[in-house]
């Protein structure tokens, strides 16, 4: 399914943009490349848009300039914390990141694990969810390999990957959705990432 520019372009920068903001020296000359980048982008694929990026204030806004509503894009940042919103789902950043009601509630989430990053893509139904937690990959791994069994999910492609940065990856299947997990060890912390989404999407 091909996403909208808005999608593609603006989750990316509202990422990137969102955290380090305070930079006095670029703010200005980034805020104006930023937006006519996306201005730019939007014609190529047959949008007209408005841009108006203010990484001082934390915010964004994306609007077609004929008003037809089919591209909006709003972010607002504090610093710590992001939030997005466009036409296609949402996006919830730092302290702002929490599970939705909406993610499937056949895709456990590991035990006091923190979200730290949430993209919620109402159009195509997927949802990306980064977390962290202070236990090991080991036991996070085993708890998906256990929990999505336990939930009906089969079990596909596995990888591990040992060493000083270990990883392991695995998807499952059930029905016409899919679930991909990774979980990796950085520092102190173990970050782990759920993907689900229809299959083929």
């Amino acid at each position: 399914m091909k996403k909208s520019f808005t999608w593609k372009l603006a989750v990316g920068l509202a990422i990137v943009v969102a955290l380090p903001l305070g930079c006095s020296c670029r703010q200005k000359i980034a805020d104006k490349a930023i937006e006519k980048a996306i201005e730019t982008q939007a014609k190529k694929d047959g949008k007209d848009v408005d841009v108006k990026m203010d990484t001082k204030g934390g915010t964004m806004s994306i609007k077609a300039k004929d008003g037809s509503g089919d591209v909006n894009v709003d972010m607002k940042s504090d610093g710590s914390s992001f939030s997005m919103k466009t036409q296609d789902g949402v996006v919830l950043g730092g302290e702002n990141a929490k599970i939705p009601d909406s993610f499937p509630k056949d895709v456990p989430v590991f035990p006091g694990a923190k979200p730290t990053l949430v993209t919620t893509d109402t159009k195509s139904e997927m949802f990306s969810v980064n977390l962290t937690t202070a236990d090991t990959l080991e036991n996070v791994g085993a708890y998906y390999k256990k929990e999505l069994a336990a939930n009906g999910w089969k079990e596909g492609y596995t990888m591990a990957q040992p060493g000083d940065q270990p990883v392991q990856m695995m998807n499952y299947t059930k029905e016409n959705r899919s679930v991909m997990v990774t979980v990796s060890r950085e520092g102190g912390n173990t970050t782990l990432s759920l993907i689900v989404s229809k299959s083929g999407s």
